[in-house]
């Protein structure tokens, strides 16, 4: 049990720097694509978003799946993973909607990008 308390405790690090580092990325991208206006990095922003959600939510299932079993939950907290992925799914789903909705209305009433500074 020991061993399994070290592998989840070095994938939650590895976790956590994957999340600081997707945070970042994530920034710099809601900065650049509001300061040109550019739907293109703030699609990508988006997509950086979810990548940072999976990762949470990830982290999360796995925390919770070493939960050890109960009387109560004899699988224990396995199943967390699978409504983690379920989350993620319809969050993906939500987000291209959003961004093919915004992409109507830009092709409709096209907005100037700065495209030097993009």
């Amino acid at each position: 049990m020991h061993a399994d308390s070290h592998f989840d405790n070095s994938i939650a690090g590895r976790f956590s720097y994957a999340i600081a580092l997707t945070a970042l990325t994530l920034l710099a991208e809601v900065i650049g694509g509001i300061w040109t206006n550019s739907l293109a990095l703030l699609s990508d922003a988006a997509h950086v978003f979810l990548d940072l959600f999976a990762l949470i939510l990830s982290l999360g299932a796995i925390r919770l799946a070493a939960v050890p079993a109960s009387d109560t939950r004899t699988f224990g907290w396995h199943r967390t993973e699978v409504f983690a992925s379920f989350i993620n799914g319809v969050t993906v789903f939500l987000m291209a909607a959003g961004i093919f909705y915004e992409a109507v209305l830009r092709f409709m009433h096209p907005e100037e990008v700065k495209s030097l500074p993009m």
